[in-house]
């Protein structure tokens, strides 16, 4: 399953690619007819990610694909909002749509599929086994990086259990650690 997800957004980001940087030579660039048609396959086999991005998350988590989709899209929605600027900047300093748009974005996705044959794994995971919200290597690191000092790291949750709510008011009024005590991570708990 895998394999079909990596070569689906594989195709997703190195035939548009292909075709943005054709559509900067001069031979698509002098006639217009070719650029619309470069840039309307390019547009049109990107959504081969529908088969390859989009369905991982259904893979990693039937249960929680959905906000696993909603924090992919607002991770992906970061740079299309800085990507307007950038254009925009490189456009007034370059004059051309070609170096301003086309190579960025084809750069940008050749980078991107290569990530993601790397390193994009489909393995399930259980976020709801019971060391599942146990702190991840990095934020043991910062802790001990830190000295133990500051606010909790608190980590997200998603059960409706009643118990839970004690820790959610813990989590929420807690700000710092007396001195001496042994800091716990806080878990705030969703529904």
């Amino acid at each position: 399953m895998a394999s079909v997800r990596k070569l689906a957004q594989f195709t997703a980001f190195l035939i548009p690619s292909a075709l943005l940087i054709g559509a900067c030579t001069d031979v698509v660039a002098s006639n217009s007819n070719f650029v619309v048609a470069s840039i309307t396959l390019s547009l049109g086999v990107s959504s081969f990610s529908l088969a390859g991005l989009y369905c991982t998350h259904q893979d990693l988590s039937p249960k929680y694909a959905a906000p696993l989709l909603g924090l992919t899209n607002t991770a992906g929605a970061i740079p299309g909002i800085a990507g307007v600027t950038t254009v925009g900047f490189l456009y007034d300093q370059t004059q051309s749509w070609e170096l301003c748009l086309f190579l960025p974005s084809a750069i940008l996705m050749i980078s991107g599929a290569f990530v993601y044959v790397v390193f994009g794994e489909n393995d399930f995971v259980d976020f709801d086994a019971p060391n599942a919200n146990a702190p991840f290597k990095w934020e043991v690191k910062l802790k001990e990086l830190l000295g133990g000092e500051g606010e909790a790291l608190c980590m997200l949750n998603f059960h409706d259990d009643e118990e839970e709510e004690e820790e959610d008011e813990r989590c929420a009024s807690s700000t710092s650690h007396k001195e001496g005590e042994e800091e716990e991570p806080c878990v705030m708990n969703f529904p």
